[in-house]
C-alpha cells in the first residue's frame, strides 16, 4: 500500500533556503530573469513560490521555473517536476511530472532522484517498475539522502517486491544511524542476522562514502 503521506512529504518540500530580498536586488534579480539568464528565473520562482517579498502566486513560480527549467536548470526541472505531481500552479499532470523529474534526476539532484523512485515504484505517470525504483533511490542514496537510504532500508528489510538482503538493510539503516536519525530497527534487525551477515554489514559501512566525496 502506498504511503501517501510520506510521498507529500518529501515530494512538495522546498529544498532551498531562501534568502530574503531588498527592493533593489528583486528588481535586478527580475531584470536578469527577463533577459533570459536561466538561475535567476529559477531564483524568481522560489520568490513566487515561498511569498517572502513577493505576494506567493504558484502559477508565477511555476512560470518562472518552467523557462529555467526549458533551458536545462536542474533545479527548475526539479521544481515544474513538483509542481505538476501536486497540481501545484498548473494543473496535475503525472506523466509531466516524471518527465521533468526525470530530466533533474539524470543532472543528478538527489531529491529528484528520489523522487523518481517513489513515481516507479508506485506507477505514476509512468509503468510501474521496481528495477527503475531501486536504481533511483540508489542514485539519491549514495548521494547522502536521507529518505532514500530510509526507503532502501524499509525495502530490504522487509523484502518488499525486492529479495530480502539483511546486510543491505543493516547498510542504509547503519549510514542513517551515524547521523543520528532514529533507526527504531537496527538493534532488532541485527539480531536476526548471522554473524557473517553482520560482519559483512559492518565491513560496507566502514568503507561507505557519499557519492563525490
Amino acid at each position: 500500500m502506498r504511503n501517501s503521506a510520506l510521498l507529500r512529504r518529501l515530494v512538495c518540500c522546498l529544498p532551498l533556503i531562501i534568502a530574503s530580498c531588498s527592493s533593489s536586488s528583486l528588481d535586478e534579480l527580475r531584470a536578469k530573469a527577463e533577459q533570459g539568464d536561466a538561475k535567476a528565473q529559477f531564483d524568481l520562482g522560489t520568490e513566487y513560490d515561498s511569498g517572502q517579498d513577493v505576494p506567493q502566486d504558484f502559477q508565477e513560480a511555476m512560470r518562472w521555473y518552467r523557462k529555467a527549467a526549458e533551458q536545462g536548470n536542474a533545479m527548475g526541472q526539479y521544481q515544474l517536476g513538483v509542481g505538476y505531481h501536486e497540481g501545484k500552479g498548473v494543473e496535475q499532470n503525472y506523466v509531466k511530472a516524471a518527465q521533468w523529474l526525470h530530466k533533474a534526476a539524470n543532472q543528478g539532484v538527489r531529491e529528484a532522484q528520489f523522487n523518481l523512485g517513489w513515481i516507479y515504484s508506485n506507477g505514476e505517470g509512468v509503468q510501474q517498475n521496481m528495477v527503475e525504483a531501486l536504481k533511483w533511490y540508489h542514485k539519491s542514496a549514495e548521494q547522502d539522502f536521507s529518505d532514500a537510504q530510509a526507503v532502501l532500508g524499509d525495502l530490504y528489510y522487509h523484502g518488499k517486491n525486492v529479495q530480502q538482503d539483511f546486510v543491505a538493510a543493516y547498510q542504509w539503516w547503519s549510514i542513517l544511524a551515524a547521523k543520528e536519525v532514529s533507526v527504531d530497527k537496527l538493534t532488532a534487525l541485527e539480531k536476526e542476522m548471522t554473524l557473517d551477515q553482520l560482519a559483512e554489514a559492518k565491513k560496507r559501512v566502514a568503507v561507505w562514502r557519499p557519492l563525490g566525496q
